[in-house]
């Protein structure tokens, strides 16, 4: 067999080693640095749990000697799994054409589509998930011809492996079931005895969760929901950190809203996978309409349930490159399942053209020249995929943690960073004098025992608010105190005061002098100096435009943003402030919080309306969501240009965004506040 399919095999080996070579050798962005962290220390991921995930990237992480990062280490889980893929969609694709060249053809495509190829190249669970998505379908396409019990028992083993490794390949049951339900009748009335094999497989399949309360109970510092009991195992297996089927927290979309996230969506798939592919994929199902109704049922079934309608119910708020980037996370399990018709259709096609022409040559022809698809996605996606050397995921956190004084409590917020920075403290070892206070948890001995995500503070802390406030205080009278995010106590007696530092806020007593200007632009400077924020050169490669790292470029620039405003507001120094603000447009051009600061600015500088006007309609460009701009960008028309129809476009603007009447709007608005932001 292996002789027979040679060729493919040979495509599959280069293709694991490209896989391999482009693989992060960095935590990156999202979630990779909690996986990643929980992995190499024996802990427990995020809700669910991710545990088979957790296991296999334990054993792969045991091969540190290798002088290879954990984060390459535990990456390999996607990029192996990306490889086993590409052969059991072969087989798939061969079973139902019997050519060769035609499952060839698709699975190429496969390889080098985007959301596949990305996948495969983080330490992520997205990869290994498409992989059973994959393994499934093929085990009961082969149910369905053969009936084999040794198919059905591995079948439910891998729906329950499937389930242990991420909870969105339920999506797709519907359509496994369909395929096999009247196979499993027709065996169920031979023997009785077949019943007992979908239950012990998917109880085997399902075994990995057993990690989950042995991890827990050694107290690991990555410790989810620290699972100890039946209850809080249930809390933490049914995400109700998050809320029990949501997609995560944010607010409720409108209905409007949904369908924006599902044209774009679908805009993304036949983007991604071209036109020409979908357009196969299609005449591949019309060509199963007339041989395989139920195959063709379940595939539609599956597409539509994994892909439109749970996109549509997400409802993931399109506000930002990083919500993007989550949200496109999802497209890979439905782009998958309309690839699986494509070999169908394209060898219905090119035999249908021989027989057309009357020349068999024609078959092989036609189907050769498909080829330059996905010769184009390999060359179109490779700058994109190729994360080898991007190191941006970890040298974030070291930057963040390496500017802090000795022995600092550091309170922070926010998967990225907090995820990111935990892989470099507690897994690579850097800065072990600082203490991490995530304020979704509790400080404990220098562990956090995070118990939630935590987007925003306020919300989720309640009045838990001034009491972690006041602990933050207490610490500060024995080492110095630091936070990535501004909190400000609800009661009157903590009078506290935060001062930008690096990337971070230093906390001090609101009573406590001011450090002189010239000490502390000094220590500011320097800091800056010894950031690694991404060149021009590195911004320019595709592989730095990734939405999952958009955030690291947008923490430099709010960082400078909040330093200069701090020089702006508490030593009236125009000079530097401006100088800061400039920085922060140069370094993330896509923050709108940073036209909007600068544009803001230039309204207290005479003369500067043009300047102004400019960065205004930037940040609104940017962030069409932000109400703000829009006061400001109207008064500059209106008052300083003296073009009342320009100010009338903005307040039309206004009203068709926000659905409300912008002269009500206007005066409820408080310019002035933008400084004390």
């Amino acid at each position: 067999m292996i002789k027979k399919h040679s060729l493919f095999f040979l495509f599959c080996i280069a293709t694991v080693f490209l896989y391999i070579f482009c693989l992060s050798r960095s935590v990156y962005g999202g979630d990779v640095g909690d996986l990643v962290t929980a992995a190499s220390l024996s802990g427990v991921a995020h809700p669910p749990g991710y545990p088979l995930f957790t296991i296999l990237g334990f054993l792969l992480s045991r091969f540190a000697f290798l002088n290879l990062p954990q984060a390459f280490l535990v990456g390999l889980i996607s990029a192996l799994s990306g490889g086993i893929g590409l052969i059991v969609f072969y087989f798939l694709s061969y079973s139902m054409t019997k050519n060769r060249l035609s499952a060839f053809l698709a699975t190429s495509i496969l390889a080098f589509v985007f959301p596949y190829w990305f996948y495969a190249e983080i330490a992520e669970v997205f990869a290994l998930n498409s992989l059973f998505a994959i393994i499934l379908f093929t085990l009961a396409y082969f149910y369905r011809k053969n009936y084999s019990s040794l198919n059905l028992f591995l079948l439910f083993v891998f729906l329950g492996l499937s389930l242990a490794n991420h909870q969105t390949i339920i999506l797709i049951f519907p359509s496994i079931l369909l395929l096999i339900a009247m196979p499993f009748y027709k065996s169920l009335k031979k023997s009785k005895k077949v019943i007992f094999l979908p239950f012990l497989g998917f109880l085997l399949g399902l075994s990995p969760y057993i990690y989950i309360p042995i991890a827990a109970s050694k107290h690991p510092v990555i410790n989810w929901d620290n699972v100890h009991e039946i209850k809080s195992f249930l809390h933490l297996v049914l995400r109700q950190d998050y809320g029990t089927f949501q997609a995560g927290i944010f607010d409720k979309p409108t209905l409007w809203q949904r369908f924006v996230t599902l044209r774009v969506y679908l805009m993304y798939v036949v983007s991604q996978l071209t036109i020409p592919v979908v357009s196969i994929c299609l005449l591949g199902l019309f060509i199963l309409w007339k041989k395989e109704k139920t195959f063709l049922i379940s595939i539609i079934l599956a597409f539509l349930v994994s892909g439109p309608l749970f996109i549509f119910y997400a409802g993931f708020p399109l506000t930002g490159s990083f919500i993007l980037g989550v949200y496109e996370r999802f497209f890979a399990l439905s782009s998958i399942i309309l690839l699986i018709p494509f070999s169908i259709g394209v060898y219905s096609l090119a035999k249908y053209l021989s027989v057309f022409l009357k020349r068999n040559l024609y078959l092989s022809l036609f189907q050769i020249i498909f080829f330059a698809i996905p010769i184009t996605l390999l060359f179109y996606n490779f700058p994109k995929t190729n994360l080898s050397q991007v190191m941006i995921g970890d040298t974030y956190a070291q930057d963040l943690l390496n500017s802090l004084p000795a022995h600092t409590l550091l309170a922070f917020n926010g998967d990225t960073l907090v995820f990111n920075t935990w892989y470099v403290h507690y897994v690579r070892k850097i800065r072990p004098d600082v203490t991490l206070y995530n304020f979704g948890g509790e400080v404990q001995n220098n562990t956090t025992n995070v118990f939630g995500q935590t987007q925003d503070i306020k919300k989720n802390l309640g009045n838990k608010l001034d009491t972690m406030i006041s602990k933050l205080i207490d610490n500060s009278k024995v080492r110095p105190v630091f936070s990535t995010i501004l909190l400000e106590p609800t009661k009157d007696d903590k009078k506290i005061r935060w001062i930008p530092y690096g990337l971070a806020y230093k906390l001090t007593l609101s009573e406590s002098p001011l450090p002189p200007e010239s000490k502390y632009l000094e220590d500011q400077d320097r800091i800056w100096s010894t950031f690694r924020i991404p060149t021009a050169e590195q911004k320019s490669e595709k592989a730095y435009h990734d939405l999952t790292i958009s955030e690291f470029p947008t923490g430099f620039s709010n960082a400078a943003l909040a330093l200069g405003t701090f020089l702006y507001t508490n030593y009236s120094d125009t000079t530097n402030s401006e100088k800061y603000y400039k920085m922060a447009v140069k370094i993330d051009p896509e923050n709108y919080k940073a036209y909007e600061t600068l544009g803001t600015y230039y309204i207290s500088i005479k003369g500067k309306c043009p300047e102004v006007a400019a960065n205004l309609t930037a940040a609104i460009s940017l962030n069409p969501f932000e109400k703000l701009p829009y006061f400001l960008l109207y008064s500059t028309y209106k008052d300083c240009f003296n073009k009342k129809d320009a100010a009338e476009q903005i307040a039309k603007e206004y009203t068709a965004v926000f659905q409300e009447d912008f002269s009500k709007a206007l005066k409820k608005q408080v310019p002035d506040e933008v400084f004390s932001k």
